[in-house]
């Protein structure tokens, strides 16, 4: 939830896989011209392809894993579906809507208008298969819109409840995880758990996203806060050693070994408050950062940072912001920590597909870590809007004709 993060839409899941080669993924199994129907419309090796190529736009010669292409044609066989049910209720997304969209995206990413299809064309990566993922979103996004229903309203009562714990929650320690976890029952179930766990942590370490890895072996719980006398035992150590953004090795805890992705850490406030800094940052796409360097190097303060970056059209890439320090990851902590000054440009850091530049604007501070009501409803309604569209999803899937060959 930090300003930190930038939604970069076209670099999500880049550097996000490992193990073989998407072309060897297709020259391992027997040619196929059409790899599922939805309904009516088909799916193929090109399709495939062409949106694995698309993922992998910043990690050219990138290896994945063979079920890369499996996850990636489910979720094309999902796209088939929204678009198809968006044209039966009517909504479809005009040429207009997408182009947008698709400048929003190159404005985010600091790029200049139509630099995006030109850098897609220059690796080969058909821009269609780009425009076909954003018109699904969008259309899917009108479908919610219009279908959502009492279940997805917040109440005035929910949002004081989930005040009232969160405040609850600030005063003990914790720590933001997501767990995979490996039962066992006897020695011989005991190996296999093992063999499990640590093939799950040789994915964690080829870069693959954690939450895909949980739900591969069964988890799909996601980030969870937990106070310490909630945890096992012998996860409480591993996690007073590890620090944001980190994942443990395969702990073996009260007859289940546990991967342990750890988010954040929150020590026990009383008041509510946390140590914090107000951070400036700007995001410069990996093609621009040269052009920028010389400019941003010489600025001494942090309103003088956004305005070089409003002067070089970077303004959706720029925040400035005060965050709890214990909220940063590691790779923003760390390098404004070891500077310690607050009018120094730190960076560049690099991230998939863009570099940050940061500063720090003053000294510590203690604020506030409890959320807005305003926050707290717009948190609630995004939790139950997740749900309805998953619920949504699987009614049109019941009623759709999907064959995978």
């Amino acid at each position: 939830m930090t300003f930190l993060k930038i939604f970069f839409f076209l670099f999500l899941l880049s550097n996000s896989f490992g193990g073989i080669s998407f072309s060897d993924a297709f020259a391992a199994a027997p040619e196929k011209s059409v790899l599922a129907v939805v309904n009516d419309e088909i799916i193929t090796p090109y399709d495939v392809d062409s949106r694995i190529r698309l993922l992998l736009v910043n990690a050219p010669g990138e290896k994945v894993p063979s079920e890369m292409e499996q996850e990636v044609l489910f979720s094309l066989i999902d796209e088939k579906l929204k678009i198809q049910e968006g044209k039966r209720q009517g909504l479809v997304n005009t040429a207009a809507e997408i182009d947008d969209a698709i400048y929003r995206v190159e404005v985010q990413n600091g790029m200049k208008k139509g630099n995006l299809e030109k850098m897609l064309e220059s690796k080969k990566i058909p821009v269609e298969t780009l425009k076909n993922q954003i018109n699904a979103d969008l259309v899917w996004f009108k479908l919610l819109a219009k279908e959502q229903d009492e279940s997805t309203e917040v109440s005035e009562e929910e949002i004081n409840a989930r005040q009232k714990y969160l405040e609850e929650e600030l005063k003990t320690s914790g720590f933001l995880i997501g767990k995979i976890s490996f039962p066992y029952a006897g020695e011989k179930e005991k190996k296999e758990a093992e063999k499990k766990a640590e093939k799950a942590f040789a994915r964690l370490q080829k870069g693959e996203v954690f939450q895909k890895v949980a739900e591969d072996f069964g988890s799909s719980e996601g980030l969870k806060w937990y106070k310490e006398t909630e945890l096992e035992k012998g996860l409480l150590p591993v996690l007073k050693e590890m620090q944001p953004g980190q994942v443990s090795r395969p702990v073996n805890v009260e007859g289940k070994y546990v991967l342990v992705a750890l988010a954040q850490k929150r020590e026990a406030s009383k008041d509510g408050k946390a140590v914090a800094w107000e951070v400036a940052q700007v995001g410069v796409s990996k093609e621009r950062s040269a052009e920028v360097l010389d400019a941003i190097y010489l600025l001494k303060s942090c309103s003088a940072l956004m305005d070089k970056a409003k002067e070089l059209g970077l303004e959706a890439t720029s925040r400035r912001q005060t965050v709890p320090v214990d909220q940063l990851p590691p790779a923003i902590k760390l390098p404004l920590e070891q500077e310690g000054r607050s009018d120094i440009v730190v960076g560049p850091v690099e991230g998939a597909g863009f570099n940050l530049f940061l500063m720090r604007c003053g000294g510590e501070k203690r604020v506030s870590v409890l959320p807005s009501k305003e926050q707290t409803a717009a948190a609630l309604k995004e939790e139950k809007m997740e749900l309805f569209s998953k619920k949504m999803l699987q009614d049109v899937k019941r009623s759709a004709v999907i064959e995978i060959k």
